[in-house]
């Protein structure tokens, strides 16, 4: 009957919306992508879907690096997981994390990324394994003296990416590499990475890429235009700023 088929086609219609909305996200149209992302926690009323929602809220404020917002969504997604027993949702939350506080509280990031790289390993979860490798790369590229084992975990982050075929995944790997040789002063080869950041996000179809923007302002902050003029911000001024205070924590001898 039609009132037997409605729930399950409103349910298909909202999932394809929620995918619309990440694609939106992926291209940097994150105004477009947090609204539509809000308007579909009316729909379902299931302790997952909100959880996945809060996560992909998440995604938009992490990127724009509005870091405890998007602490805050990440942390309702853990406890939506936890609260009924998903693992594996509950193994992403612990990913997410430690990619946001991985910038802005390095020491209480690798905890976390040590977490979510054991229970997504219990869950089977490979690419989310690379992820949170890839955040706890971060937390000890700003942490000094911890540099060359940071770049040793990003290498080893973009291996199990590649191997996992999640490219996108090396994308972040790579960024992960660029700030390790940043903090090794090592700016040549940090450039190098930074260039192969900007031809992958090209291939994978112009997917992320605003994800280069930390490396660009350390390295080249001549082409902090191109970012500024080319995505939907929340609020650039807000975000520029942030990076400019986390730049340091790579950078510490550098003007930026």
């Amino acid at each position: 009957s039609i009132e037997a088929y409605s729930p399950i086609s409103e349910q298909a219609k909202q999932l394809a919306n929620r995918q619309i909305a990440d694609i939106l996200m992926l291209r940097g149209q994150f105004i477009d992508a947090l609204s539509s992302f809000k308007s579909l926690t009316r729909v379902i009323d299931d302790n997952l879907w909100y959880a996945e929602l809060h996560r992909f809220q998440g995604h938009v404020c992490r990127f724009n690096f509005s870091l405890v917002e998007a602490e805050g969504h990440y942390r309702e997604a853990l406890e939506l997981s936890t609260s009924v027993n998903a693992d594996a949702m509950r193994a992403k939350s612990l990913t997410n994390m430690a990619e946001t506080l991985c910038w802005i509280a390095p020491q209480t990031a690798l905890p976390f990324a040590e977490e979510a790289i054991d229970l997504n390993e219990q869950v089977e979860a490979p690419i989310e394994v690379g992820k949170a490798m890839t955040a706890q790369a971060i937390a000890l590229a700003s942490i000094p003296h911890h540099a060359s084992d940071a770049l040793a975990v990003a290498k080893s982050a973009e291996e199990l990416q590649a191997k996992n075929g999640y490219r996108s995944g090396t994308l972040f790997a790579l960024q992960a590499q660029g700030l390790a040789l940043v903090a090794q002063n090592q700016l040549e080869d940090a450039l190098s990475i930074l260039e192969h950041m900007k031809l992958l996000s090209v291939e994978l179809g112009n997917i992320y890429p605003y994800l280069s923007i930390l490396l660009s302002l350390i390295l080249c902050p001549e082409q902090l235009d191109f970012y500024a003029n080319n995505f939907q911000w929340l609020d650039f001024d807000q975000t520029l700023n942030t990076i400019r205070a986390l730049a340091k924590n790579f950078s510490p001898n550098r003007h930026i």
